[in-house]
C-alpha cells in the first residue's frame, strides 16, 4: 500500500512539473510572438513612420523658433551681516508670489519685467571644510550630529546648510531679453534693507579702524627693528621698550607676520562687505533641459507622433479582436 502511495505522489510531482514547464513555454512563445509582431508592424508601416518622423521634426523646429524659451540665470552670492535667513525668506516669498501670480507685488520689485519671471530659488554651496574651519564650536557640532545621524546628509538640512559661506540663486526667465537686468534688480532689492545697511556701515567702519591700527603697529615694529640694527642691547626710549637679546626681536617679527596675515583678512572682509548680498559671479541665459518634456522639440515631437500612431493601432487591433 505504501508503494502505491509513493508512486502516486511521484506521478503527481511529474504532472505539476510538466504543467509548470508547459506554462513557461506558453508564456515564452507568447512573448516571442508579441516581439515579432511589433517588429512586423513597424516594418510594415515604415514609410508612414518615416513620414511621421519628418512631420514631427518640422513641427518641433517651427515650435522652437516661434516660442519663447525659458532660461536659467545662476548667481553666486555671499550673504553678509548674518543676513542668510533674510535672503532665503525673501527668495521664498518672491517664489510664492510667482506661483500665486501676484502681479502687484512682483511689479513693485521687477517692474514690467515681472511677467517673464518664472521661478526663483536658492541653495547653499556645500563646503564642509569651510564649515569645520570656522571655529571649534562648529567642529564639535559637526562631530555630534554625525554621531547621531551616522551619515552626512544632515549637512543639507536648512538649519545647517544656511551656515555655509557661499550660496547660489537660480532665476528662471522666459524669453531672450533682460536676464541680467532682472538678476541685478533682484540683488538691488535685497540690498535695500535698512537694518542690514545700518549693520554694514558699522561693520565697515570697524574694519577700517582695525586696518588703520594694524598698519600703525606694523610701522612701529618696522621702526623698532630699524633702530635695533644700530645698537646692541639698547633701550628705545621713544617707544618705552628695551631689547636685551634677539629673542625680543624675534617676538616682534613674529607679531608683525601675524598682523600682516590678519591685515589681509581684514581687507578681504572690507571688500566682501560692500553690500548685504555680495555678488560674486554669474551665468546668464543658460538653457537647461532637465526633463523629457523640456528636451528638444525636434526630437520630442516625432517620438510623440510615433507613440500616438502605435497606440491607435493597438486599440484598433484589440477592438477588432474582441468585438
Amino acid at each position: 500500500m505504501s508503494d502505491n502511495l509513493a508512486k502516486r505522489n511521484a506521478s503527481d510531482d511529474e504532472v505539476d512539473l510538466g504543467f509548470i514547464f508547459s506554462s513557461v513555454k506558453s508564456v515564452y512563445n507568447s512573448l516571442a510572438k508579441s516581439i515579432i509582431g511589433v517588429f512586423k508592424f513597424y516594418f510594415k508601416h515604415k514609410f508612414y513612420l518615416l513620414g511621421l518622423i519628418i512631420i514631427g521634426a518640422l513641427l518641433g523646429f517651427f515650435y522652437e523658433n516661434n516660442t519663447d524659451k525659458t532660461y536659467e540665470n545662476e548667481l553666486l552670492v555671499l550673504p553678509n551681516f548674518s543676513s542668510t535667513n533674510y535672503v532665503y525668506n525673501k527668495v521664498e516669498a518672491i517664489n510664492y508670489k510667482i506661483e500665486a501670480k501676484d502681479s502687484v507685488y512682483l511689479k513693485t520689485i521687477f517692474g514690467k519685467d515681472y511677467k517673464n519671471l518664472k521661478e526663483i530659488r536658492m541653495e547653499p554651496v556645500v563646503d564642509i571644510y569651510f564649515f569645520l574651519s570656522k571655529n571649534e564650536t562648529y567642529k564639535e557640532l559637526f562631530e555630534l550630529l554625525y554621531e547621531e545621524e551616522a551619515e552626512i546628509d544632515f549637512i543639507e538640512n536648512p538649519i545647517n546648510s544656511r551656515n555655509f559661506k557661499y550660496h547660489r540663486i537660480f532665476i528662471k526667465v522666459k524669453g531672450e531679453e533682460n536676464h541680467e537686468k532682472i538678476s541685478k534688480t533682484f540683488l538691488n532689492y535685497i540690498n535695500q534693507n535698512k537694518h542690514f545697511n545700518e549693520l554694514k556701515v558699522l561693520s565697515r567702519e570697524s574694519l577700517s579702524l582695525r586696518i588703520q591700527k594694524e598698519n600703525e603697529i606694523i610701522n612701529q615694529i618696522d621702526t623698532i627693528v630699524k633702530y635695533s640694527k644700530h645698537q646692541n642691547n639698547g633701550s628705545l626710549k621713544e617707544f618705552d621698550l628695551s631689547i636685551n637679546d634677539n629673542q625680543g626681536l624675534n617676538t616682534l617679527l613674529q607679531r608683525k607676520k601675524s598682523m600682516i596675515e590678519n591685515l589681509v583678512y581684514l581687507n578681504v572682509e572690507l571688500i566682501n562687505q560692500q553690500t548685504i548680498l555680495k555678488y560674486v559671479d554669474s551665468n546668464y541665459k543658460v538653457l537647461k533641459r532637465d526633463s523629457f518634456i523640456d528636451s528638444s522639440k525636434v526630437k520630442l515631437f516625432p517620438i510623440l507622433l510615433i507613440v500616438l500612431y502605435s497606440v491607435f493601432f493597438l486599440f484598433r487591433t484589440l477592438y477588432l479582436k474582441y468585438s
